[in-house]
């Protein structure tokens, strides 16, 4: 007596072969993760040595990166007195030229985020990164305006006066 086959051959195989395609498609989109994400920190560790060895930073804690014009990582620590200061390391310079300031002489993060939040009821805030723009430390500020604009709101670390502001108008949904 002969098996009743409920899947023909041909669909088995396409199952199988669909199968392995997206088992494939899973690993190399995990791969291209990982090398984005590597490369998203490359020069880091770098970029550390040369500021601990340039300036009065012993302890490096946090780094982030910023691409205006010129290209910086930003990098936040402390002295060997426990002063905090931020060291933003120019990247396109040969001479890797490196502005130092001590936090307590600027306006910090929370601070420039609770003024905005004041003058801005009705937006959505995204987030806030440090930016370097024509040799000025300021405090980029990135949100949703009332109008559903995305801004890119640039403040003075010192003073938290505006430096420059992009707003970007959405025109697909």
């Amino acid at each position: 007596m002969k098996k009743l086959n409920l899947f023909p051959t041909w669909l088995k195989w396409s199952i199988a072969v669909i199968t392995i395609c997206m088992i494939a498609l899973l690993v190399y989109s995990y791969y291209l993760y990982q090398i984005v994400q590597e490369q998203r920190t490359t020069g880091f560790s770098n970029s550390e040595e040369i500021v601990i060895r340039e300036t009065t930073l012993q302890q490096i804690d946090t780094i982030k990166n910023f691409q205006g014009k010129e290209a910086y990582h930003i990098l936040f620590g402390s002295t060997d007195d426990t002063q905090e200061q931020i060291a933003f390391l120019n990247l396109d310079n040969d001479q890797k030229d490196i502005v130092l300031i001590d936090q307590d002489e600027i306006i910090s993060e929370k601070q420039a985020v609770d003024e905005w939040s004041q003058t801005c009821d009705e937006c959505e805030f995204i987030k806030i990164s440090p930016a370097m723009i024509n040799e000025r430390p300021l405090w980029e500020l990135t949100y949703r305006d009332e109008k559903d604009r995305y801004v890119l709101d640039y403040i003075s670390m010192y003073d938290g006066s505006q430096y420059e502001q992009l707003r970007f108008k959405q025109t697909f949904e």
